[in-house]
């Protein structure tokens, strides 16, 4: 064993008990670091498929807000590179109502043709009571807090009012849960005949939803689209970019400020060799008369730093992911009318355990260089004399 790293040790064993509330103070920053970036993944991939399901990757639209033959445009753009699919789909606000509960709620309607919704969206594996398609212009598809909202089930009635107060009898054929508790809470589904008859569309659609093999690759695929179709085109990218920047700004805040837990954890590390440096000032000296080099005296220094930061890393690194599993496999439930998942989502991501590994030992070092340079700047013989 180098002789640095012998005496680094003995150093630690020495001060043990202050040295282990230092690497306690590393180790919850770095639990804290892991959890809030994890849990902030979550929620970041949470909102995104929120983003997507609701309009999907790209969203292709008219500027007199009606897209008339949409079935040709369907499959322009189908034929285009890159796309998986695209779907018709006309937008719309409506109230629902129980009559017989006496329960209604405002909610956003969505006319589909359910074999093509099926190209651009999740929507037909999340049901979770009957099926993904209708049998006539009178039924309709509701999410599960929106059902549950109106105290309805399969098989039961329900009345559609439009904006102009006209009322259609719809029957419920399917209810489908996203674990989106906001998306699950305000959409319903009907057959885009309905819609057009309702909304004054005629054989026409407001919109035309396109998914494509990589959601990345959306923002440079609208401009062939818009070649293709004569018609305006935007990437989710683009639609929701200020959403997208406050989310990556809010993550880079919660990251700094508890980027300052493991800083003030690096305090601890710089008193406890700065301490050390004091007590052994007269080892030093000794060390330094027998021919150690002011190399070797940083070196012991150094590594203590560094063993402190390591230790308190990985248990750090642990604690964190042992937290996250926890969430993953018991779920905290949270208010879904609050956060856009109704549990708290965690997500790990390696990159994240690298950076926070990286930071952790960067600090830990730099907090022990300036006890290190106090202890190289001792002079063998005023040591000795000093301490006599």
């Amino acid at each position: 064993m180098p002789p640095s790293l012998f005496l680094a040790l003995k150093g630690l064993r020495f001060r043990l008990r202050q040295a282990s509330v230092t690497v306690i103070g590393v180790f919850v920053g770095v639990v804290a670091l892991i959890v809030i970036l994890s849990v902030s993944n979550g929620f970041e991939k949470t909102l995104v498929e929120q983003i997507l399901e609701k309009s999907g990757h790209i969203q292709v639209y008219s500027r007199t807000h009606q897209i008339d033959g949409y079935e040709a445009h369907v499959k322009s753009i189908e034929a285009i590179p890159g796309v998986a699919g695209a779907a018709p789909a006309i937008l719309a606000q409506g109230m629902i109502e129980n009559e017989k509960e006496r329960t209604f709620s405002g909610a956003n309607l969505k006319g589909i043709v359910p074999k093509l919704e099926k190209n651009v969206n999740s929507l037909a594996d999340s049901m979770i009571k009957g099926e993904f398609r209708f049998f006539s212009k009178k039924e309709i598809i509701l999410g599960s807090e929106l059902a549950g909202q109106l105290k309805v089930t399969l098989d039961d009635d329900v009345n559609l009012v439009s904006p102009d107060g006209s009322v259609f009898e719809l029957r419920v054929v399917g209810i489908f849960r996203t674990g989106v508790s906001e998306f699950d809470f305000q959409t319903m589904l009907v057959p885009i005949e309905l819609t057009q008859a309702a909304y004054g569309f005629g054989s026409g659609s407001s919109h035309i939803f396109v998914k494509t093999h990589d959601p990345l690759e959306a923002p440079g695929l609208t401009p062939a689209i818009k070649a293709a179709t004569g018609l305006e085109a935007a990437s989710w990218i683009e639609t929701n970019r200020a959403l997208l920047n406050a989310i990556s700004l809010e993550k880079r805040v919660m990251f700094l400020v508890i980027l300052l837990t493991l800083i003030v954890a690096s305090f601890g590390i710089a008193n406890v060799l700065t301490m050390m440096v004091f007590e052994k000032y007269r080892d030093i000296g000794i060390l330094r008369s027998l021919g150690s080099t002011r190399k070797q005296i940083l070196a012991i220094f150094l590594i203590q730093g560094a063993v402190i930061g390591m230790t308190g890393t990985a248990l750090g690194l642990l604690g964190g992911y042992l937290i996250g599993t926890c969430l993953q496999v018991y779920p905290i439930t949270l208010p879904g009318s609050v956060y856009v998942s109704d549990t708290i989502p965690v997500i790990f991501r390696t990159a994240d355990f690298a950076t926070v590994t990286v930071l952790a030992l960067l600090i830990s070092v730099v907090a022990s260089l300036f006890p290190a340079r106090k202890a190289v700047a001792i002079e063998p013989m005023e040591a000795i004399r000093y301490y006599a």
